[in-house]
């Protein structure tokens, strides 16, 4: 099972991970990395989740830019 969880570095250089959704005693390998710059909190989908309206659906689309349709 892999679980990802983002935390910040305590100032005494800790880390402290809570909620994590393993049992008592079972062995896991923690890898750590830095956050990319330029990813700091920006949406990489700033559309996900918005309402989508489509007017007249079954219209074509581009149909004058289609060869066979000359």
């Amino acid at each position: 099972m892999q679980h990802s969880i983002e935390t910040k570095i305590e100032q005494d250089g800790t880390i402290i991970l809570s909620g994590l959704p393993f049992h008592e005693g079972e062995t896991v390998v923690v890898v750590i990395t830095t956050r990319p710059i330029g990813t700091g909190g920006e949406k990489l989908y700033p559309l996900r989740g918005l309402t989508v309206e489509y007017k007249n659906p079954f219209d074509p689309v581009a149909e004058n830019d289609w060869s066979a349709t000359r």
